[in-house]
């Protein structure tokens, strides 16, 4: 038996004895001792025992009162705790005020004015204290609480000197994770020999499986494990005797409440020495010092341990330890270790017999106050059963209550919150997503103990956002907000915020409840809407959405800038609006084909715009499902490629022009040779013919005229020489239009020409027409009235021959649809005339001439008034963006219906526009 048990329980007795006599009592000192924790908690036990002994013999009336907010906590809670006390203690005055651990702490000064207004406070067991952690409050001292890591890990290290690696056992509490934090910080860079691991994240099996795996250069150090990663609870000494038993190597720990239950021990804080301490400031207080003059004891009063018995499991010498260690379960040497505990009980005895004495004396007397006594003490075991009883099944339904609460708060994504409606935003209570959220941990921001919230807002949020809280508690109604923050690790999050003020009878607001999220993922999504939408908006593609049944719901403005319809217009219906009836119904039959298989379609559409006029587009329609696969939506991207077409097809035009001139230059050289041959022999024949006629005259004239006549008329030989000079110069004549045609064709296409090069108009206007002729010769005659004078013109020459080709062709069937078969010819007149900087060109005729109607789209693409299969409406339109945009000129018509056209072209003779 330890010394001091002697002692107390000699005191105890001696102290019973005097009490049992009258004595004149002494005016008692009233000193509550309030515990963040439950009875039963060897912590909170450990202080109060010390409390009680060191306040023991004094003048003290202690009370105790419990705040089990380890079982229980929520800001409802808290107050019905502080009603509780309030009409517990609505009489008592307490000369000094106790507290143990942060939660008590914050739950004194929070309802101080209510609950002991004028108590001075002493506290113990807070964690890494700050001076802000008292919010300025006057009267107050106490003493600090450290864990002793170094020291710990000093002396385990100089126990294993071998040891490579120690794994630190935690779990995710709140208080895990500040230890956590300040072990980080305490052994940074102080053991660069050392691998760390910490065990927060483990389940109970794996940290058994890592236990089992450990080695001879592993150590373990114990520090705050009540619940694994799923949940599982464990008591403080659940969890050190399954992991000291798990163990193949020494585990050490940072709290003495882990002592007799495996664990070697360390530098520990102790609760003992905290009550010890702290009772000693309330006794100077009550001594008539004051609060405000007894500085906070910063240093913890940590101790060494050791458990004897452990030390020999793993053949440790206890001369290991530094002198000043406390050793619990050392082995017996009995009279040596407890002689004074010998001769103390001597004394006890010896005073027992002389207290016997004593109490023989009163014996009588407590016989008839106790038969009073009894009848007291069953009246009012009655009424504490009813009380208890009460109390027992309030408590039941609380707990189940706090633990729905807890259970929602954490399953909630997010910080819930109470906080005063101050600019700083003072917070009342937050829940432990506080730390996921800004990094703070609850108690750093709980009565701006380290740092307001509003302190966190982004200076660029935090007018507005002041702002929008004063209005919805002025107008009573809740707020959404989303603003910006700075955590303690300086990485800015966005948050969405919603609160509801709270407010008394007289419509005071009292305070602010809400809830605030992390939604910097989203606003990186919405970020990349907003650029992908200005894509959408800004691009020159049209896009289009449409539902599964095909009924537009998006257009961007790109759609109606191509296709003049807005999306007020066309939003609900089918994108069939846009359909030109250029399309066969087995191309679209094809087209939906691939897309219920869920394939991509691309093709090209001929589109009607609203104005009637058509265009091309490049289209490619994606079908979209959703995550199960189902299909939900159409997307059509259209690229409007009218022009590029143009351009293909008078590409196209220049490359068979091209073709055709090659074509041309071999067979004129392949034809004017023969054709030489034939011209010249023809001409011989030509010229010989008369001399042949002279001398068959002058043989008829010498040989008998019988029988030539006869000869002649059996060979018709008048005949012969009437039509073999006529023959031979038809035969020339044939010879030279072909040699015509063949150079007028070369002409024409001009092949290998990619630069204007400056060219006679009214040759390309005779060369153009000889190689149409046919289209014109049956229906029409032609007449030139061409300047003989006209300068050379800068052009493209085959595009140039190419509009001249379309207009001739154009106004030979204008003629040919207005006479039809009555074999009445038309005209078809060409003019040149050189007027101050440019070349003017006319082509008239006398067809039908243009409808009004129509007259100001014969320029557009696929626009035609032919029949169907005679004409794709691009010939005046290919021929104005030749003349237009290739060669800086004009074209223009002037027509009058069953009268006929006439087309005037203007050329630059600047060749400023080279194409």
């Amino acid at each position: 038996m330890d010394l001091r048990i002697f002692f107390r329980v000699f005191i105890v007795v001696f102290t019973f004895t005097l009490m049992s006599h009258p004595a004149k009592a002494a005016a008692l000192h009233k000193v509550l001792l309030l515990h963040s924790y439950h009875a039963g908690y060897k912590w909170t036990d450990d202080i109060t025992s010390a409390v009680q002994n060191e306040i023991f013999g004094k003048d003290v009336d202690l009370r105790i009162e419990y705040l089990d907010t380890k079982r229980f906590f929520s800001p409802e809670y808290l107050l019905q705790q502080k009603e509780a006390l309030a009409r517990k203690y609505a009489n008592t005055y307490f000369n000094a005020v106790l507290v143990s651990d942060n939660h008590a702490l914050n739950f004194a000064l929070d309802f101080r004015t209510a609950l002991f207004p004028k108590s001075p406070i002493v506290f113990c067991g807070i964690n890494s204290f700050t001076p802000q952690m008292l919010r300025g409050q006057k009267n107050i001292t106490g003493i600090n609480e450290s864990v002793g890591v170094r020291k710990t890990v000093d002396l385990m290290l100089s126990i294993h000197p071998k040891t490579k690696r120690i794994i630190v056992v935690n779990d995710e509490s709140v208080t895990a994770t500040a230890l956590k934090l300040s072990f980080k910080e305490e052994t940074k860079g102080k053991y660069p020999q050392i691998d760390w691991l910490y065990t927060e994240n483990y389940s109970t099996e794996d940290l058994l499986d890592l236990l089992h795996s450990l080695s001879a250069d592993d150590l373990v150090l114990l520090g705050v494990f009540f619940r694994d990663n799923n949940g599982r609870q464990f008591e403080y000494y659940e969890s050190a005797e399954l992991i000291s038993k798990n163990s193949p190597v020494a585990v050490y720990s940072l709290f003495d409440f882990y002592l007799n239950h495996g664990v070697i021990g360390g530098y520990l804080t102790n609760g003992a020495l905290q009550g010890q301490v702290a009772a000693k400031l309330v006794l100077d207080i009550l001594d008539g010092v004051a609060a405000d003059s007894l500085p906070v004891i910063m240093k913890s009063p940590n101790q060494y341990f050791a458990d004897f018995s452990v030390l020999q499991r793993f053949g440790i010498d206890e001369n290991a330890f530094p002198q000043e260690t406390i050793f619990i379960n050392p082995q017996p040497q009995f009279y040596k270790e407890h002689r004074l505990a010998i001769w103390a009980t001597v004394a006890v005895i010896l005073a027992l017999s002389f207290l016997t004495l004593l109490l023989s004396i009163n014996v009588v007397k407590k016989k008839k106050a106790q038969a009073s006594l009894n009848r007291l003490t069953l009246e009012l075991k009655e009424r504490v059963d009813i009380r208890t009883e009460e109390l027992h099944l309030t408590n039941k339904e609380m707990k189940r209550k706090e633990e729905q609460m807890q259970h929602l708060l954490s399953n909630l994504s997010g910080m819930v919150y109470r906080c005063k409606s101050t600019p700083e935003w003072s917070m009342m209570y937050v829940s432990e997503g506080c730390y996921n959220l800004t990094k703070y941990l609850p108690d750093e921001l709980l009565a701006n103990t380290i740092i307001s919230y509003g302190a966190l807002i982004d200076p660029r949020d935090r007018e507005k956002i002041s702002r929008l809280v004063a209005e919805a508690i002025n107008s009573k109604k809740h707020f959404t907000l989303e603003y910006r923050i700075r955590c303690k690790d300086d990485t800015i999050k966005w948050v969405w915020e919603q609160g509801l003020a709270v407010y008394d009878e007289s419509g005071k607001c009292l305070y602010i409840d809400g809830i605030i999220t992390d939604i910097s993922e989203r606003k990186i999504i919405e970020q990349e809407q907003t650029r992908l939408t200005t894509a959408v908006e800004q691009t020159d593609d049209l896009i289009i959405i449409t539902d599964s049944n095909g009924n537009i719901e998006y257009a961007n403005p790109a759609f109606e800038r191509v296709t003049g319809y807005s999306l007020a217009e066309v939003k609900g219906h089918n994108p069939r609006i846009l359909k030109s009836g250029k399309q066969s119904a087995e191309f679209y039959s094809a087209l939906w084909n691939d897309l219920k298989q869920g394939k991509v379609w691309r093709g090209r559409f001929i589109n009607r715009r609203k104005d009637g006029t058509h265009y091309i587009a490049e289209v490619t329609i994606s079908p979209i499902r959703d995550g199960q696969g189902e299909l939900i939506n159409y997307i059509g991207v259209q690229r409007d490629i009218t022009h590029e077409t143009e351009l293909e097809k008078n590409l196209r035009q220049a490359q068979k022009l091209e073709a055709m001139g090659t074509l041309a230059g071999g067979i004129a050289h392949e034809i004017n040779t023969p054709a030489q041959f034939v011209s010249t022999n023809l001409d011989f024949i030509h010229d010989s013919l008369p001399d042949l006629a002279s001398f068959i005259s002058k043989t008829v004239e010498i040989a008998g005229k019988d029988k030539i006549k006869e000869l002649f008329e059996q060979y018709d030989i008048d005949y012969l020489l009437e039509e073999l000079p006529l023959a031979v110069q038809q035969s020339s004549e044939g010879i030279t239009q072909i040699s015509n045609i063949v150079r007028s064709m070369k002409q024409f296409a001009h092949p290998g020409e990619e630069n204007m090069v400056n060219a006679d108009i009214n040759d390309s206007l005779k060369n153009t027409a000889t190689v149409c002729r046919n289209e014109w010769k049956y229906c029409a005659e032609m007449s030139f009235d061409l300047d003989d004078q006209l300068p050379l013109v800068p052009c493209h020459r085959s595009e140039i021959n190419q509009v001249f080709l379309n207009i001739i062709v154009n106004a030979a069937h204008a003629i040919a649809s207005r006479n039809g078969e009555n074999g009445e010819k038309g005209f078809i007149a060409i003019s040149t005339r050189h007027k101050d900087s440019h070349v003017e060109i006319a082509i008239s005729d006398n067809g039908g001439g243009i409808a009004d109607e129509v007259r100001e789209r014969i320029f557009d693409p696929f626009f035609t008034t032919k029949e169907p299969g005679k004409g794709t409406g691009q010939g005046l339109s290919i021929a104005h963006s030749i003349i237009t945009e290739k060669h800086n000129g004009t074209i223009q018509v002037d027509t009058t219906p069953g009268k006929g056209s006439t087309f005037t072209i203007a050329l630059p003779l600047s060749d400023a526009m080279s194409g």
